[in-house]
């Protein structure tokens, strides 16, 4: 048995709280080694909490109980379980999410997140999710909500070319249905990516909206900045935004909203003018070809100022 797995071992025991906490810790580490090379790259960093992933394949029956069938999954690639995993971990590593603090999910899915969340939110913790695609809503309410009542999915009927066609609310006046200074976290995950900026402008003032003071959210997004300029024109990524409007870029000129992809500077004016401001650098992605990464899609933390 080498040192990772008596380590690993050790922390089990303190349950699973700790498991989330370790994983966070060691995708947090990535950000200080890949400043100070003390690893070689954030990549190096990234794969230890991948190992352990790998290590925790005997998930609770509950939680498989709660993984909804392939047809019923729209979004994402990879693993359901672990990708959710994995941001867990980062609510918990990059935004210091604590047990008993309350949450809210933007377009929150099937429950990708909240699953691995019923393992980790205790006591006064709580956690609220909206999305815009119906059966998926259905599917967390008769899966989650009933083991854990502190876990609420409501349907919100906004209009987006890919998920939500026919939809009555415009995403420029959506209000989200939630008091003022709610929320302790607010997360975006793959949402951003199919948004136009002025939508995300009027997503961060409601999110603004329904923080709590010092109140953090983590939002997710492709991002055009020098590097990935870079590696665009390189053709090192599997992606490629082929119409350029302005601000942002897309895939599709007919049906944008499919892959979005937002200057960097323009989405950092967005939440400095929507009240927030950056608490950590942004953890960039490989979507376009980076050597050193985090996750797949470039991740920001932001904080309510």
């Amino acid at each position: 048995m080498n040192f990772f797995s008596v380590l690993i071992d050790c922390i089990l025991s303190f349950g699973r709280i700790s498991f989330l906490a370790l994983i966070g810790a060691f995708d947090t580490a990535a950000s200080f080694v890949d400043d100070t090379g003390l690893l070689g790259s954030r990549r190096k960093t990234a794969t230890i909490s991948e190992w352990i992933r790998r290590l925790m394949k005997r998930r609770p029956d509950v939680v498989r109980r709660m993984t909804p069938p392939r047809k019923l999954i729209y979004v994402g690639r990879g693993d359901f379980l672990a990708v959710g995993e994995e941001f867990a971990g980062y609510l918990v590593g990059l935004c210091n999410l604590r047990p008993e603090e309350s949450v809210l999910d933007v377009g929150c899915g099937v429950g990708r997140i909240a699953i691995p969340l019923t393992q980790y939110l205790a006591g006064e913790g709580s956690y609220d999710g909206f999305d815009i695609v119906g059966p998926g809503i259905e599917w967390c309410r008769q899966r989650i909500t009933t083991k854990y009542p502190r876990f609420i999915f409501k349907l919100l009927d906004v209009t987006n070319t890919l998920y939500n066609p026919a939809g009555r609310v415009d995403p420029l006046e959506v209000r989200f249905p939630y008091e003022d200074e709610t929320f302790d976290l607010v997360f975006v995950v793959s949402v951003f990516t199919h948004m136009l900026p002025q939508g995300v402008e009027h997503y961060l003032s409601e999110i603004f909206r329904v923080l709590k003071s010092e109140g953090r959210c983590l939002m997710t997004a492709f991002l055009i900045d020098d590097v990935a300029e870079q590696h665009l024109a390189e053709g090192v990524s599997p992606l490629y935004p082929r119409f350029n409007c302005g601000l942002y870029r897309v895939i599709s000129k007919d049906s944008q909203e499919i892959t979005v992809f937002h200057e960097q500077a323009n989405l950092l004016r967005l939440i400095e003018a929507g009240g927030l401001r950056l608490a950590r650098n942004i953890d960039y992605g490989s979507w376009c070809g980076r050597r050193n990464y985090l996750s797949y899609q470039d991740v920001v933390v932001a904080e309510k100022r």
